[in-house]
């Protein structure tokens, strides 16, 4: 029996004795995608200054079915969260280190997470 796609499968076993007498087992297998998105960013710690414009890279998703959804935010040095999906970018108005985080989900769900450090200095 090979199990090579994501899904539910129906088995039955069967076992005959000497005498023909029949007995069977019914079960049901199911295979779910466990694995979350892989994501690979550039991890190199960067120093901007305050005030400067950061652009934030493009990471590169991958998942053994499929990526779903994808965010990048960042994390400032209050733990406030800032959605830069879109943008791509931020301005660090204080000195400290900020996270670049990336947010990946796959279509069963998973969720893949990779952060970057960058250190804002005056």
């Amino acid at each position: 029996l090979t199990l090579d796609e994501y899904g539910e499968y129906f088995v039955t076993y069967t076992a005959t004795d000497e005498n023909y007498n029949v007995n069977n087992y019914s079960l049901v297998v199911n295979v779910r995608d466990d694995v979350p998105p892989e994501i690979k960013a550039d991890a190199t710690e960067r120093v901007v200054r305050v005030g400067d414009t950061v652009e934030i890279a493009a990471a590169e998703i991958t998942d053994d079915v499929q990526v779903d959804r994808t965010y990048i935010f960042v994390i400032d040095t209050m733990s406030n969260m800032l959605d830069v999906t879109q943008t791509r970018a931020f301005v660090p108005d204080r000195k400290g280190v900020y996270t670049i985080r990336y947010v990946a989900f796959d279509t069963a769900g998973n969720m893949g997470i990779t952060d970057v450090t960058v250190k804002a200095a005056q």
